[in-house]
């Protein structure tokens, strides 16, 4: 059997740039056009629902949602279905790594390849838009607290952020100043650097710099009237549309090839460093340990060597006195 008849290919789109570049990229792996769905809803919360019934209406095993601001990587549709093929039937979804250009880091993000027959409760725990800025995760978490866990796939599935236009870049990074303000510590000194060079950067930080100022909730939602405003405010002159020959087969794998010789490159989430994770082939499966060795790269990253140390140190410290408070409580 042909692992690719098995899947749905859920192409979701807000009329990013490379919204042809990423279905240029599915077709050239063997997919057929019968199984690419594109969904054009806002907002975020309404476009996975529609994603998630478009799945199930088709009928395969399983449904693969792709961002359009995410170009795959050759091989990577198989890849990802070989590993699905091996998971317990209680796993509801797979997610791959992206090479962030923004962030430049390999991370989790749009991806995500979910079992169909799971979908109508995922369904269910959508949060109403408004509600949170992280959806799809707030979804998994529900399904993880049902019993239904994901998988963390060790293995680069494709190119994210590159290419898109300059409203949307400012557009995300104005809601990355809310959502991910946690690493923007590491973030912006890589932005800096970069901006000289290229324009996406000095669009992503004008983008950030107006998110901060934000005193209203942000939104995932291209509609959001904030995002407009401000990016009108700036006077940014925008992009040509992408071309084809942009993003080729050859030139995604050359990218990411460019970026594993990157000095600055981070990993999240992953034990591997950024070259060791580029040249992974797919079937590389993560174990205990190795996540373990993930905790510990996430805290050297972090704090440093001899940081790391102390925290982990003063964790299992914190962790034996709440087991000791726990003991003592259940004695009396």
């Amino acid at each position: 059997m042909n692992v690719l008849d098995a899947v749905t290919m859920i192409i979701r789109t807000v009329g990013e740039r490379t919204e042809e570049a990423c279905r240029a990229s599915i077709r050239a792996q063997g997919v057929d056009d019968s199984q690419i769905v594109t969904v054009r809803e806002a907002p975020f919360s309404k476009a996975m629902r529609v994603s998630f019934e478009a799945g199930i209406a088709a009928g395969r095993e399983w449904t693969f949602c792709i961002d359009a601001d995410v170009v795959m990587r050759p091989g990577s549709i198989q890849a990802m279905m070989r590993q699905a093929m091996q998971q317990p039937p209680e796993v509801f979804e797979l997610q791959g790594v992206v090479l962030d250009k923004l962030f430049v880091t390999l991370r989790e993000a749009g991806n995500h390849l979910f079992r169909t027959s799971l979908l109508p409760q995922v369904i269910e725990l959508i949060p109403e838009e408004g509600q949170s800025l992280r959806p799809e995760t707030t979804a998994m978490e529900g399904m993880k607290a049902r019993g239904y866990p994901w998988a963390q796939v060790p293995y680069v599935v494709g190119l994210h952020d590159f290419g898109q236009s300059n409203r949307d870049i400012f557009r995300k990074c104005y809601t990355h100043a809310q959502k991910h303000a946690h690493l923007l510590g590491d973030i912006l000194p890589k932005m800096r650097r970069r901006a000289a060079t290229d324009h996406d950067f000095a669009v992503a930080i004008a983008g950030l710099a107006e998110g901060l100022k934000a005193t209203a909730a942000v939104r995932i939602d291209i509609d959001h009237r904030p995002f407009s405003e401000r990016f009108e405010a700036q006077g940014i002159k925008e992009k040509a549309p992408c071309t084809m020959d942009e993003f080729t087969p050859g030139r995604v794998e050359q990218i990411l090839q460019e970026y594993a010789e990157t000095d600055d490159l981070t990993v999240r989430y992953l034990p591997f460093s950024g070259p060791e994770a580029i040249a992974l082939d797919g079937t590389t499966r993560l174990t205990p340990s190795s996540r373990r060795r993930a905790l510990w790269r996430r805290r050297q990253q972090k704090h440093g060597t001899g940081g790391a140390m102390l925290y982990t140190l003063g964790h299992g410290i914190e962790q034996l006195g709440l087991r000791l408070q726990q003991r003592a409580g259940d004695s009396k």
